[in-house]
């Protein structure tokens, strides 16, 4: 579904602004990371005790996520 109410902000918005984040847990981050930067958009991978993720913002600046999927099944027990 489109929602065509609210604001877009190239920027990124704060989480005040739109507290969600889409996220998309991936096989291999390194491959995501090369593909977001195929597209010209400047990412880089922050990696955590818990796992590693990569932060975007969409073009009308939501937040979007991309997690390690090995780390999340480990974490999750699966």
């Amino acid at each position: 579904m489109i929602e065509t109410d609210g604001f877009a902000n190239p920027d990124g918005k704060t989480v005040k602004e739109n507290s969600t984040r889409l996220r998309f847990n991936v096989s291999c981050i390194e491959d995501a990371l090369e593909t977001i930067r195929d597209y010209g958009i400047e990412a880089k991978i922050n990696k955590n005790k818990w796992g590693s993720t990569i932060n975007i913002f969409d073009p009308d600046g939501n937040r979007v996520g991309i997690r390690d999927d090995a780390t999340f099944k480990s974490q999750i027990g699966s």
